[in-house]
C-alpha cells in the first residue's frame, strides 16, 4: 500500500482529523500528492511522519504557523535519527579576507542570532546527537525521534493494510 486516506490515518495515529485539515487548508502541512476535489485525500508514509512531527511539537507548544517550515522538509534515513528544533544563533558571519592574507579568526566574525520567533532545524543520526545539543551557540533545543515516528506510523499502516483499524 503506497498511500492511505488522511482520515483513517488520523484516527489510528489519535489526530484529529478537522485540524489536519486546517494545517493543510493554511499551508502549514502539504501532503506530496494534491488533493482532487470529491475524492478522500491520500497520504504517503513520509507525509504520515512529517504530519505526527508536526503535531507533535504544536501539543509540546510551538505554534504551528511558526514551526511548519521546520518540519515540512524533513528527511528519513536509516539508522537511528533525530529532529532538532534549537532557537539560539544561525551561525557566523565570516569577513571577507584579502588574496594571501590570513583568514580571518573567530574573534574576526559577527554572530548572527535567529530573528525572534525563528527556529533551526536539524535531521541528526544518534552518534551526532550529542555534539548537537552541547553547541554554545543554541540557547534551547527540542528532540523528537524520528525512529519512534516512523514505528508508530509503521504501526498505524500496518493496522489500516490488514483491516484491524479502528
Amino acid at each position: 500500500m503506497q498511500t492511505v486516506r488522511l482520515r483513517p490515518l488520523c484516527n489510528e495515529l489519535d489526530l484529529n482529523a478537522t485540524r489536519v485539515e486546517q494545517w493543510i487548508s493554511r499551508g502549514y502541512f502539504k501532503p506530496s500528492e494534491a488533493g482532487v476535489a470529491g475524492r478522500a485525500r491520500q497520504l504517503t508514509k513520509k507525509d504520515a511522519v512529517t504530519l505526527l512531527a508536526l503535531a507533535e511539537l504544536v501539543d509540546a507548544g510551538l505554534d504551528a504557523a511558526t514551526i511548519h517550515r521546520e518540519v515540512e522538509n524533513l528527511f528519513l534515513f536509516k539508522g537511528r535519527s533525530y529532529l532538532v528544533i534549537s532557537r539560539g544563533e544561525l551561525g557566523l558571519l565570516v569577513p571577507a579576507s584579502e588574496q594571501g592574507k590570513p583568514a580571518p579568526t573567530a574573534a574576526d566574525c559577527t554572530r548572527v542570532p535567529l530573528a525572534a520567533g525563528d527556529y533551526r532545524s536539524d535531521v541528526v543520526a544518534e552518534a551526532d546527537l550529542p555534539g548537537v545539543l552541547a553547541d554554545p551557540f543554541k540557547s534551547v533545543s527540542i528532540v523528537v525521534s524520528l525512529d519512534y515516528l516512523l514505528a508508530v506510523v509503521d504501526a498505524a499502516w500496518e493496522r489500516l493494510a490488514d483491516g484491524t483499524a479502528d
